[in-house]
């Protein structure tokens, strides 16, 4: 665990929101370079690239806050500080996905090409994030007997499940299978539904061995549930859109 990435005089710099400035920033230099993949031009994708992950960290962040708001109706500073870590990403899903079918109206942008060249890059950042999280040790596992296979946080005396990383290693996996269906133009227009997809089953398995998640309905965490809903209509859309030749339009 490292949360502090470095100091300078009063300045403090954290580890997460370097990684989530390094995820945002490598992510839109790829959109920007592959466009071209897609038939849109550079310039308009890196603006719909821009508002897609501005609008999803927003989301995020405004999702932890709903999830966790007996903690920041004491807290109300700490609302702005995502540095310290705090991202919901089903909350970035379901924001940058409105706001990117918005963005792609008013700017006639093919919502389905954008969605293909995104998709990679958006499990791409979520990994480099997930990586974020295992530093500044927040989403952390179970506790488990095996030491060799578990991690200490610093002010925890219990050997933890390194969930975090799981979760990267799965979300580099989703990356390098989208990025060849891109490339390959495998399941053309219908890659950022493939993610929605593949994402929300990870995430509702992943949260079984998370220790930080408080159980809700069913069950089941908020996460996992809205996991479920977001994978179950990307199924269905997916569907539709396979049975309309797969260029079915919103």
């Amino acid at each position: 665990m490292h949360p502090i990435l470095f100091k300078i005089g009063p300045i403090t710099i954290f580890t997460y929101g370097a990684t989530i400035a390094v995820s945002f920033l490598v992510c839109s230099f790829l959109i920007w370079r592959n466009a071209p993949l897609v038939g849109i031009s550079r310039k308009k994708m890196l603006d719909f690239a821009i508002v897609i992950l501005i609008s999803g960290i927003i989301g995020a962040r405004f999702l932890h806050v709903v999830l966790n708001l007996d903690y920041y109706k004491g807290n109300l500073f700490e609302i702005f500080l995502i540095t310290r870590g705090g991202l919901a990403f089903q909350g970035a899903i379901i924001f940058s996905f409105v706001s990117g079918i918005i963005f792609s109206k008013i700017n006639s942008i093919p919502i389905w090409q954008a969605g293909d060249l995104i998709a990679p890059y958006a499990a791409l950042g979520q990994a480099i994030g997930r990586i974020g999280c295992y530093l500044n040790g927040c989403c952390y596992g179970k506790g488990i007997l095996v030491p060799q296979f578990g991690v200490i946080f610093p002010g925890d005396n219990i050997t933890r499940l390194p969930v975090q990383l799981y979760a990267a290693l799965v979300l580099l996996f989703i990356y390098c299978i989208l990025r060849f269906m891109l490339e390959k133009r495998i399941f053309r227009d219908s890659l950022i539904l493939l993610y929605f997809m593949m994402f929300s089953f990870q995430r509702f398995f992943l949260d079984f061995l998370r220790a930080d998640l408080k159980v809700s309905y069913f069950s089941l965490t908020v996460s996992q549930n809205i996991s479920i809903v977001v994978f179950f209509l990307s199924l269905a859309v997916f569907t539709w859109k396979r049975f309309n030749g797969g260029h079915a339009k919103i």
